[in-house]
Formats: C-alpha cells, sequence, structure tokens
C-alpha cells in the first residue's frame, strides 16, 4: 500500500518549486516595462525619417512625378529595414521564451523526481513518520508508522496525533523526549520520539518522527537479570566453598537468589520418604507464608504433579513461565496468584547421583525465565548437588575418625605398636584426603565459576547485547570464549575421573526411554557434523525401548564417542547404530542377561593397530607430542571405558587405519534383573 503521496509532501517541497522556477511575476514587470522605450523609440525614429527623407527628396528632386517615384521606394525601404528589425527582435523574444519554457520544464521534472524520491524515502524508512497540520490532524502516515500502531494509513488521516501518542498535542519543534505509543488494540508501549516544523504556502507543519524501543528495553531488563545472576552465582560458590553444613548452605542459596538475583522467592524441598512430602528445609522471600498454605509430594498423587513434584519426581528441571495459564498449577492456582508467583522455575538437587530434593524459584514477571537464566539456574542446582556430595564425603570421614578412635581406645594397652602405625596411616590418609578434598572444592568452584562467567559474558557481548563490535574483536572474543569452554571441559573431564577413582561416582538404576536420550546426544552434536559437514546418521531398532541405568552416564558415554568420530573424520559420515543384544554375558561365567548394543562408526582417519592397546588409558591421545592435530584432553575414552564398567557393561574398539572406527558399548538393559 503507498501510504505516501506527492500531494501530502507539497509543504516540504514549496520553497524547492519556487527557486526553480525562472519566470517569476517580477520577472515579467521587468520585461513590460522594457517594452515602452523600445516603441517610443520607434515611433521618434519613423518621425524623423519620414520627415527629413521627404525634405530631402524635395531638395533632390524637381520633377513631381519621379518625386512620387521616389517617395514609393523610400517607403518600400523602410518597411524593409523596420520589418527585419521586426523580425529580429522577435526572433530573440521567441528563442528568450523557448529557453524559459525548456527551463521550466527541467525544473518541473527536477521537483517531480524530488517529490517520488522523498516519498520513496518517507515510505521506506525504518522510524514510524506522521505529518500533522496545523491544528494537530494527521496529513501524513507512512508504513513503519502503520505496522507500529496496527493502524491503516487511509483511515487515520484527519484522526489527531493524540490518538496515538498522547500528549503530543502540545509538543514543540525541536523536542526530543521518551514516551508511550497506543497500538489499535489499546496496547501502550514505550518510544521515543523528536518533532520539527515545515513551514509551508498557507500553512506551518509539524512532523513526528517515532521509534519503538520496547526490544532495546527488554535487552537492557536481560542484560540486568543475567548480570545480578551470574552475581548470585558467584556468591553461592564463595558459601559452598566456605559452609561446612546442609541447612546453612541451603539458606544462604536461598537468599543470595531473592536478594542479588532480585527473584520472588526461593525455597529448598528436601523429600521424606515417610510421608512422601517435599519439606522446606530452607526459603526466603516468603513473608506471606505460601509454604504453610500448600502441601506438595514427590510422588503421582495430584499434589506432586505441580512444577515442584514433577522436577523431583521426573529428575529434570520443570520450567513454567505462565503460571496461571499451565495446568500443572492448577491445585495451587489461588495462592499463586495471591503471591503474585507469574513464572516458576525448578531443578532437582542430587546427592550421591540420586534426587533428593528441589530448588524452586519464583518470579513476579512471567516470561522472566529463558534459556540463558534457565541455564544459569540449573548450574546453580548442580554446585548444591556437588556440595552436598562433599558435604556427605567429610561427614562418612568424620564418622569412621570417630569409629577409629573408640576401636583404639579399647586396644590401647595390647596393640601399642599397631594403633601408632594406624596413627600414622590414618594422618597421611587425612592429609590426603584433604588434599583432594580441597582439590575438587578448588578446581569445581574456584575454577569453574570465573570460567562460567567468561563465557556467559563473553556470550553476551558476541550477541552485541553491549554495542556493536568489528570482526575482529568477534574474532578473538571467539577465540577467548572456546578456550574458557576447552578449559571448562577438561576441568570437568579431571573431576569425573577423579571421583570415579576414588570411588565416590554411583551411577543411577531407574527406567528411561534409551531412544530419547539417543536423540538429545544427536541433537548435541549436529551443529559439529554441519560444522564439517558431514552426514550424521542414527539406526535406533523398533526393539530398544525403556532400559533401567543412568541415563545421564549414558547420554555421557555417546556424546564423547560421537564427539571423537566427528573431530577424527574429515570427510565421510559418522553413523550411530543402537540394537538388543540378547543373552549378554561380560565375563564367561556370568549369567546371560539382555542388553543394549550401541555402536559409533566413523570413516575417519582411523587407528594402527599398534596403538589399540593405547586406548581407555588416561591422559593419553594417539597424536600426541609435536605432529598432534587434534584438541582434547585424553581422558574421553577413559571416563567412558570407567561408566561403562560401573554400569555393569563394556566398551571395545575396532578400527584400521586410515579407513574408519567403530566404538562399542553394550550395557545392561535390566541390572540385576532376568534375561
Amino acid at each position: 500500500m503507498n501510504t505516501v503521496t506527492e500531494g501530502s509532501v507539497d509543504a516540504g517541497l514549496g520553497r524547492v518549486e519556487e527557486a526553480s522556477l525562472p519566470a517569476s511575476p517580477r520577472h515579467r514587470l521587468h520585461l513590460r516595462s522594457r517594452a515602452w522605450p523600445i516603441v517610443i523609440g520607434y515611433l521618434v525614429v519613423a518621425g524623423l525619417w519620414i520627415y527629413f527623407s521627404d525634405q530631402a527628396l524635395l531638395v533632390l528632386v524637381e520633377d513631381p512625378e519621379l518625386f512620387l517615384v521616389l517617395s514609393v521606394y523610400k517607403g518600400w525601404a523602410f518597411v524593409a529595414v523596420t520589418a527585419g528589425i521586426l523580425l529580429w527582435l522577435l526572433l530573440r523574444a521567441f528563442g528568450a521564451i523557448e529557453k524559459s519554457y525548456r527551463s521550466l520544464e527541467a525544473a518541473r521534472a527536477r521537483l517531480g523526481a524530488s517529490r517520488s524520491q522523498l516519498v520513496a524515502i518517507i515510505e521506506s524508512a525504518m522510524d514510524a513518520m506522521i505529518a500533522v497540520d496545523a491544528e494537530r490532524r494527521i496529513v501524513l502516515f507512512n508504513a513503519a508508522a502503520e505496522r507500529m500502531f496496527e493502524h491503516d494509513a487511509k483511515e487515520v488521516v484527519g484522526w489527531r496525533m493524540d490518538d496515538f501518542v498522547p500528549g503530543a498535542g502540545v509538543a514543540e519543534p525541536a523536542l526530543h523526549w521518551a514516551t508511550e505509543g497506543l497500538r489499535a488494540n489499546g496496547d501502550r508501549f514505550p518510544i521515543e520520539a523528536s518533532v520539527s516544523s515545515v513551514a509551508g504556502d498557507t500553512a506551518s507543519h509539524m512532523t513526528f518522527i517515532l521509534r519503538d524501543i520496547s526490544e532495546r528495553r527488554e535487552r537492557l531488563r536481560e542484560i540486568g537479570r543475567l548480570s545480578r545472576l551470574y552475581s548470585a552465582l558467584s556468591q553461592i560458590n564463595q558459601a559452598i566453598v566456605r559452609t561446612r553444613a546442609r541447612d546453612a548452605l541451603f539458606e544462604t542459596v536461598c537468599r543470595v537468589l531473592v536478594q542479588q538475583g532480585r527473584l520472588r522467592m526461593a525455597w529448598v524441598g528436601w523429600h521424606d520418604p515417610d510421608s512422601e512430602r517435599l519439606l522446606p528445609a530452607a526459603s526466603w522471600g516468603d513473608e506471606r507464608h505460601y509454604l504453610d498454605s500448600v502441601a506438595i509430594y514427590g510422588d503421582d498423587r495430584p499434589e506432586g504433579r505441580g512444577p515442584t513434584g514433577t522436577a523431583f519426581r521426573e529428575g529434570r528441571p520443570y520450567i513454567a513461565n505462565a503460571t496461571l495459564d499451565d495446568p500443572a498449577t492448577l491445585p495451587w492456582r489461588a495462592h499463586i496468584e495471591h503471591h503474585q508467583f507469574y513464572a516458576v522455575a525448578v531443578f532437582p538437587i542430587r546427592e550421591r547421583g540420586v534426587v533428593r530434593g528441589t530448588l524452586s524459584v519464583y518470579a513476579a514477571v512471567a516470561g522472566f525465565f529463558q534459556d540463558k537464566e534457565i541455564a544459569l539456574l540449573a548450574r546453580a542446582a548442580d554446585d548444591v548437588s556437588y556440595a552436598l556430595d562433599h558435604l556427605a564425603n567429610e561427614q562418612e570421614r568424620r564418622q569412621a575418625e570417630r569409629a577409629l578412635r573408640e576401636m583404639n581406645a579399647t586396644l590401647e594397652q595390647r596393640v601399642e605398636e599397631r594403633t601408632a602405625q594406624l596413627e600414622s596411616a590414618l594422618e597421611r590418609a587425612e592429609a590426603a584426603d584433604q588434599m583432594k578434598s580441597a582439590f575438587l572444592a578448588t578446581m569445581s568452584h574456584e575454577l569453574r565459576t570465573p570460567l562460567n562467567s567468561i563465557i556467559g559474558f563473553t556470550g553476551m557481548v558476541l550477541q552485541e547485547l553491549a554495542g556493536p563490535l568489528n570482526a575482529e574483536q568477534a574474532k578473538q572474543l571467539g577465540m577467548v570464549r572456546g578456550s574458557a569452554r576447552h578449559l571448562l571441559e577438561l576441568i570437568n573431564d579431571v573431576l569425573d575421573l577423579s571421583k570415579i577413582e576414588a570411588g565416590q561416582l554411583e551411577v543411577n538404576s531407574e527406567p528411561f526411554d534409551l531412544a530419547a536420550s539417543v536423540q538429545r546426544a544427536m541433537a548435541a552434536v549436529t551443529p559439529l557434523a554441519q560444522a564439517k559437514q558431514l552426514p550424521l546418521e542414527v539406526d535406533v531398532s523398533d526393539d530398544v525401548g525403556t532400559m533401567v541405568g543412568d541415563a545421564r552416564r549414558v547420554e555421557q558415554i555417546l556424546l564423547n564417542l560421537l564427539a571423537n568420530a566427528i573431530k577424527f573424520t574429515e570427510c565421510g559420515w559418522v553413523r550411530l547404530t543402537v540394537a538388543p543384544q540378547p543373552g549378554y554375558r561380560r565375563t564367561p561365567d556370568a549369567p546371560a542377561v539382555d542388553a543394549v548394543r550401541l555402536a559409533v562408526t566413523d570413516t575417519g582417519i582411523g587407528i594402527k593397530a599398534d596403538d589399540l592397546a593405547k586406548l581407555f588409558q588416561p591422559f593419553r591421545q594417539l597424536d600426541a607430542g609435536l605432529t598432534r592435530q587434534h584438541e582434547g584432553t585424553g581422558l574421553g575414552l577413559t571416563i567412558c571405558k570407567r561408566l561403562a564398567d560401573l554400569m555393569g557393561g563394556e566398551i571395545v574398539a575396532e578400527s584400521e587405519w586410515s579407513v574408519g572406527s567403530t566404538f562399542t558399548v553394550i550395557l545392561p538393559a535390566h541390572p540385576g534383573g532376568e534375561s
């Protein structure tokens, strides 16, 4: 729709048209004033010619007949001369007129082009442009204004400017201010406005240039939310390092999330196996006693199907960004609306790999929990889970020390020498355990926290939330984020291996959908394959269904194997095959069980026969040394093998140099069950 016409911009072009036309009334008056001297001069010359020429003939010619003939010739000569002069004057006059006409036509053409160009500029402008007359009634409404206010330009001509921008009726030229606009449905939205005046021949017009700043304000709010949550996560990690009691840690986490993260309420629910209730272990921001008015359970009863109960039961985060519309919140809808909990996010808290409680946070704004906010809060819940494992280990160690001291008291007299040896061994064990605990705590929190902050803030800068970047800046920041992620992967791998070797890593044994886990793993590595233009294939047998085990660890194994296959494959393809493996025996004398076979095959560089024996050893890479071409910690395959062993299975590798490799993982489908 062409909402801006040439007629709507005539006032702005009036001065251009006046300056471009050559024949103004002043010029015409000047030409008329020059005509009189010419006529008078002609009459004088003609009168003098007639009089003196006749007198001259009378003197020169005495014959009357000859005088008459010569008078006629003299008259024709006068007519010829005056006709020539008249012709010359007319040619000059008509030439000037023709030249002026051509100039006028060219000026009109330029004016028309200027009008069309101005119409195109106004129509294609990104900002809304509205022109009003002296009475502040709309005479121009461009396409951007149509989109902004959701009105058709034809229907709003003649409307008052106040109908769209309240208070615009008293705005003055050169004024620049922030205000609100009104859409067709009555919604208000923030805008920036500026006003300029255009003086026409008969009246003055004003032009309003408007810009919707809703998206800019939302970006600023998002940056603020993320900054506060990053700060909250940092304080939580510091508390994890310092705090030695579970309940004190929970209270600190809730307080920091409310005070620093600007959340409305936060609470930690801890599962009571006897009553199946999730009882508040700590809370902050519950001044209206919401938790006293509700009962939340961890089983499948109606009171256990809400966000908190679902997150506990399914062991995954539950996000409800519109609590008043989410069916899961129906039993508590009245309480939620009364306390203004318009968005909720719940994250499971684990102890020794088993879900024991939940971290629930509430916001007073619908849509608060987006991807970045969810990732930060999930990291906080994971860090709390790790802290619980550390506290449990410390408690077991103290109990072991107390038991050892009681035993020493009863046997002190009889085994004095042996006791001294045990005490010495205990001191060494304590020192080693303390060093390991300090290492794990330092690596997990003092290193991961700043790395997460670096990754997060670098991502925000790369998204240009804080301003535009040039190509070199974006490249350098990308290198920073890549290095930080690589270091974070190294830390996570070292921690996993340390926990496995210390016997502190436990695997879950609960039903899960293996096909869904396969899809999640494939989705995670798809961008890596797309970056190298490698086809990524998956073949899951229809006989594969629910298996019992640790879904998270199975996915960890798949991610490691798929990422390795993509990393070492430059052309060809990568394929994941999942199929049942009935009658599997881990050892020849072990009972046969139903199992699942997961095989990752690639057409990569392969492995030399001499190097196959080096696989699955920690901190070993086959391309190590000066010729190493691929990044990595050398721990991925080691961790995969240890996890497979913990789950009662195994992992084997087959490879041919320059042809490709196949890594096969076999895991019991129902550990402890019958085949």
